[in-house]
């Protein structure tokens, strides 16, 4: 598992959470071997999502850190044998990389590449000659300075363009035919910088990433989304590169393709992040509406979620955000009635009561939209369902049911039958309350809310 983001995103991370998270070795039948994970990692920046699958496992004390230690001088030898270079024993050179090293094995490796590079292998065992970079990023910068202006316009390339690098996307960018950049690329093999299109390891891709200057990084970048745009690419990405090339307008439609995409894969935390961004560039353009209609879908996502992390921060900035947005009362209402849900979600009933029959006299004064209404009601009778009042929630529920079945979506369809269908049994009315669960459990199957289906099952 590498740190960088080029070779692990957040949903192989997931996947591989869910992998761990599913192997439970003391469910094996007796005599049956068990399964054991072993993860390999370069530390990762605080915040970042392989130090969030690390810290994560450890606090189930599902994770047994093993530090390596730096490598001894018989274990360098052992390592430079291994790679089989010419000419060269492990023996005659350890003493002299250890000396310059620490044993740390990626400052071995770099040091023996950059020797390979300078054509230095035969004086490796003179320790005064080796090269001697004081950090690797030091040594990197070396051997990048070294190639040739074809190669390092080629790297740089690769390394604003990221995963969407290939000799199609270079050639538009760099406005040059493919065959003009067969002996870059193979200098840049050769220098153990590119493997085929993707770099070595991260630590020289950041390294070229950081030698191009703003400007021309901001070009790239917008050449890039351009190029990527009429070839479906991936919108994360374009979104991302149009947003690194300064030009967040063009952006914004991408953002919205991908929190459609992330919603789609229920990827919801990538999906109101997205969402979010989009909501703060299009208040930055004066777009408010827009802005509202944004925040307000990231924030009725979050509300629902449920997955061990507490956000409730968050979500109330959001409704702060949502309140100074709010451009009429159809959308002051909806701000309320979002006020209301985080209420009702961390089990403050009593508030959610108050905020919501505020809002729904409000909406009622100002004859808001029919949407607006409907939801304001649904807040208020689950905050009155929450407080064991299904007599008054009843109330707001069948004065909504017009308009759930004809306009709202199926997940709110579904959240709606369910508790409706609880709120009839709580009244001892077993048989409406049956019908209700059963649209529920077929919603939840239709959208794939299989949580939400076992609860209506159950």
């Amino acid at each position: 598992m590498c740190s960088s983001d080029l070779f692990a995103d957040d949903a192989s991370l997931d996947l591989l959470r869910g992998l761990v998270d599913g192997d439970d070795s003391t469910a094996a039948p007796a005599g049956a071997p068990s399964l054991r994970w072993v993860l390999a990692w370069r530390p990762a920046e605080t915040g970042s999502s392989v130090q969030g699958l690390h810290d994560g496992l450890a606090e189930q004390a599902r994770v047994a850190a093993v530090p390596l230690a730096p490598l001894d001088q018989a274990a360098l030898a052992d390592l430079v044998d291994s790679l089989a270079l010419p000419g060269v024993r492990g023996h005659d050179v350890a003493v002299g990389l250890l000396q310059r090293t620490g044993g740390n094995p990626l400052f071995v490796l770099e040091t023996l590449k950059q020797a390979w590079v300078e054509r230095r292998l035969a004086q490796l065992a003179e320790s005064q000659r080796l090269p001697r970079p004081q950090s690797v990023g030091r040594l990197i910068e070396r051997r990048i300075t070294q190639l040739s202006p074809a190669a390092l316009a080629l790297a740089r390339v690769a390394s604003i363009a990221g995963p969407d690098f290939g000799i199609e996307l270079a050639e538009s960018v760099l406005q040059a035919g493919a065959m003009q950049f067969a002996d870059a690329l193979n200098e840049l093999e050769a220098a153990q910088v590119l493997r085929g299109t993707a770099f070595a390891h991260d630590l020289v891709f950041e390294c070229v990433r950081d030698s191009v200057p703003r400007a021309i990084a901001e070009l790239t970048h917008a050449r890039v989304a351009a190029w990527l745009e009429p070839r479906q690419g991936e919108p994360a990405r374009i979104a991302r590169h149009w947003l690194d090339a300064g030009r967040d307008e063009q952006a914004l439609p991408w953002l919205g393709q991908a929190a459609e995409r992330a919603g789609a894969a229920l990827r919801r935390r990538e999906q109101i992040d997205f969402l979010d961004r989009k909501s703060r560039i299009e208040e930055a353009l004066g777009r408010l509406d827009q802005a509202f209609d944004s925040l307000m879908l990231a924030a009725e996502i979050e509300v629902t979620l449920d997955d061990g992390t507490n956000r409730a921060d968050g979500t109330l900035a959001r409704c702060d955000r949502l309140d100074a947005l709010a451009s009429d009362a159809s959308r002051r209402v909806r701000a309320a009635t979002q006020r209301s849900n985080l209420a009702e979600m961390r089990g403050f009933h009593k508030e959610a009561e108050r905020v919501a029959g505020t809002a729904l006299r409000e909406a009622l004064r100002a004859g808001v939209d029919a949407r607006s209404l409907a939801q304001c009601r649904l807040a208020l009778g689950t905050a009155l369902s929450g407080q064991e009042r299904p007599e008054a929630a009843l109330v707001h529920f069948e004065a909504a049911l017009d308009w759930v079945r004809n306009e709202a979506d199926d997940a709110m369809r579904c959240e709606f039958h369910g508790n409706l269908a609880t709120t009839y049994d709580r009244l001892g009315r077993l048989d409406d309350g049956a019908a209700h669960h059963q649209q529920a459990i077929q919603l939840a199957r239709q959208v794939g809310d299989y949580t939400n289906q076992a609860i209506c099952l159950s």
